[in-house]
């Protein structure tokens, strides 16, 4: 499993990926091109670099910006956080997911164009449903729960969620949308 979250990008000119360049050392005010490109990787390079050395089970997970475009949180908190889970993991649908599988799972927090949100409260709001998601699959009364089902019912609730922030300017609100994507390769 290989998990980045931090600050993500795309090359406006790059139409050969569509999933985020990760900032991996860099400070991205800087407006060296050729350092900026020295010091990042896109995550679909990451993917197939694991994909090649052909684990059972590849999960590579980005919660990263997917453009460059600043924007502001103006919305306060108001969901309840994750807490642990009262007993302890299904462990049939633990063995389900992570050895019964194989072949390789790509998720990012966001499409290509759009900011990955954080909440002051939350931290990234991604990473905050995808959790909820495993939770609820590993430790409630889930049955066969699939890679697919927690992926889509993340993303679904990260879109939702992602509407009650704004990207506007300071003078100029504009309401937000963050739509995660993934590429699942299960055999």
């Amino acid at each position: 499993m290989f998990y980045y979250s931090g600050h993500g990008f795309s090359y406006k000119e790059d139409e050969a990926h569509k999933y985020p360049q990760l900032a991996l050392k860099i400070d991205l005010t800087i407006e060296d091109e050729k350092l900026i490109k020295a010091s990042t990787k896109n995550i679909e390079e990451i993917f197939e670099t694991i994909k090649a050395k052909d684990a059972r089970l590849n999960v590579v997970i980005s919660d990263c910006c997917n453009n460059l475009i600043p924007y502001y949180r103006r919305k306060p908190n108001t969901i309840a956080t994750t807490r642990e889970p009262a007993k302890g993991p299904n462990r049939v649908e633990m063995a389900n997911l992570f050895l019964k599988n194989k072949g390789s799972i790509l998720m990012s927090a966001a499409t290509k164009g759009q900011v990955a949100l954080t909440d002051e409260e939350l931290g990234s709001i991604y990473t905050f449903q995808l959790s909820n998601k495993l939770i609820a699959a590993l430790w409630g009364n889930a049955n066969n729960v699939t890679w697919e089902q927690i992926i889509t019912q993340t993303n679904m609730a990260t879109s939702n969620m992602s509407k009650g922030y704004d990207c506007g300017e300071t003078n100029k609100p504009s309401p937000c949308f963050q739509e995660p994507i993934y590429k699942l390769e299960l055999r």
